[in-house]
């Protein structure tokens, strides 16, 4: 379950004036419960999450600046691991934490039969056995410029009037797979004429916000990893990675479409 959708949870349900919790145990009282609660490093978490919010969907999609996002969902305060397994362990005895950043989490339901399920010798077993058969995998990260610059053109009537139709028709399908195909287009346009991207991004000062809560949840969750030998600073290399790769950016999508040469690259995309 999402921390969001967590938080949603803690706040709303009710029935006949019982909290969730109340319930949620007296539905599991007949079984021994095992709550795992996984753990991503807080600037690596709200990057993904902003991702998944405004993942392409269809229609004219939502097209929201991560600056504005960002300030709009965050600084009013938001629940994240830390808080979900300190309630979790108000109301049950046995959680636990995923670490994703541990050798043993690269396959997540191998941790999970292994390490964190009582008993579970012959799945645990299985897993193992099922990965050592699979190749290596990577799940790289998808940039999201391409697509806003996509939809911020759509937007503004800068397309072949297909496109527009496609919306107008409600054909998500078809604009699905145009504007997939037209954001690699973008990507490879932008390299082709050796663009610099306009960005927007955060300010210092809510980037050292950023830090500052990726260094205290880690502290706080996990004090043996964050206390371990390159605990703090590979904590402060991925966060500088994630600054060099403007992951706290947005790229100015209305510098991009007034200029003239995306102008003509977009009008002919067809």
């Amino acid at each position: 379950m999402s921390e969001e959708r967590f938080s949603t949870m803690l706040n709303t349900f009710n029935s006949e004036g019982e909290k969730f919790f109340t319930i949620l145990k007296r539905v599991l009282a007949q079984h021994r419960v095992v709550v795992a609660v996984g753990y991503k490093r807080y600037h690596e978490y709200i990057t993904s999450l902003y991702n998944q919010r405004h993942k392409y969907k269809g229609g004219e999609g939502n097209l929201k600046m991560f600056v504005d996002w960002y300030r709009n969902k965050f600084l009013g305060g938001d629940v994240f691991s830390n808080q979900i397994y300190k309630e979790l362990k108000k109301h049950f005895e046995e959680v636990q934490v995923i670490n994703f950043y541990s050798p043993s989490t690269r396959d997540l339901m191998t941790n999970i039969y292994c390490n964190v399920l009582p008993n579970a010798l012959h799945s645990c077993t299985w897993h193992i056995e099922r990965r050592r058969k699979l190749p290596a995998t990577a799940n790289p990260s998808v940039e999201v410029w391409p697509t806003d610059i996509a939809l911020a053109a759509m937007r503004n009537g800068l397309l072949p009037k297909e496109y527009s139709e496609a919306v107008a028709t409600k054909n998500d399908e078809t604009l699905l797979a145009k504007i997939e195909v037209l954001s690699e287009k973008i990507e490879a346009f932008a390299k082709e004429i050796n663009y610099t991207l306009p960005w927007e991004c955060i300010s210092q000062s809510e980037q050292e916000n950023i830090l500052n809560l990726s260094l205290h949840y880690e502290e706080d969750l996990l004090p043996y990893l964050f206390h371990s030998q390159n605990g703090e600073s590979d904590i402060r290399k991925s966060f500088s990675n994630f600054v060099q790769k403007n992951k706290f950016c947005s790229v100015d999508t209305a510098s991009v479409i007034q200029d003239e040469k995306w102008r003509a690259f977009l009008s002919q995309s067809n």
